[in-house]
């Protein structure tokens, strides 16, 4: 029986190389922002799709409420959507810090609940959300970005207190960080690090996160929850 895969953010970068790596097993359904990529996507993988906007909280009840009564449950939940920013710590607004806040962290919690209310809670299931080692560690230059590093922060706090409260329902919910990742966001941003600063000696790509995505979100990772883990080609061992 195939599991039902929620992705957020699943219609670029990171969450549409998820799409594919979850393909041939599971049948996916992707959340997004972006209409247009979403059908797209639907053409192309012949997934399903919804458009919903994180930051507008109130309609995500009623977007996992459609899934549910077109699929009955929802067996894994992954969340790559969110939003990224750089600006210099001086220069922050309260408008922009609510928005990441609210994107990043709010929108994140809220598709959650509703998952497990609807249907988490009485089937069980895999919870996995994107955090980032801006969370970690300190950066200099575009990817310095207090706010945003704030907003990652509480998604590993987040993820971590929830694996403690839901583990009675047999979910299992862990957050991924990763370091550099060449996606047309970061691109976009100009992001140059050091790569002598990665033991590695290369940026990840999205399909290098994927494969850590599927395997927390399998079986073989059953005895995984609570924790968060980094996939950056070992620059924050190397400090």
């Amino acid at each position: 029986m195939k599991r039902v895969v929620v992705i957020t953010g699943g219609a670029g970068g990171i969450g549409q190389a998820c799409v594919q790596k979850f393909l041939s097993e599971d049948y996916i359904i992707i959340l997004d922002v972006n209409k247009e990529a979403i059908a797209q996507c639907i053409e192309k993988y012949g997934v399903d799709g919804y458009v919903v906007d994180l930051y507008d909280v109130s309609s995500i009840k009623e977007i996992i409420n459609e899934i549910i009564k077109k699929h009955q449950r929802i067996d894994v939940l992954v969340q790559t959507a969110g939003i990224m920013g750089s600006t210099p710590a001086l220069d922050v607004t309260t408008k922009m810090f609510e928005t990441m806040m609210k994107v990043n962290v709010e929108g994140m919690f809220f598709v959650m609940q509703e998952t497990v209310r609807q249907s988490m809670k009485d089937y069980g299931g895999v919870i996995l959300n994107f955090a980032s080692v801006a969370a970690i560690r300190g950066f200099t230059g575009l990817m310095a970005s207090v706010y945003y590093s704030a907003s990652k922060g509480a998604v590993i706090s987040m993820s971590r207190q929830l694996a403690v409260e839901w583990g009675k329902y047999n979910i299992r919910v862990n957050s991924i960080s990763p370091g550099g990742v060449m996606t047309e966001a970061m691109t976009s941003l100009d992001f140059n690090e050091n790569l002598s600063n990665i033991p590695l000696k290369k940026l990840s790509t999205p399909q290098d996160i994927a494969k850590i995505v599927t395997f927390l979100c399998s079986e073989q990772a059953n005895m995984i929850t609570g924790q968060n883990i980094i996939v950056d080609g070992g620059s924050v061992a190397a400090g």
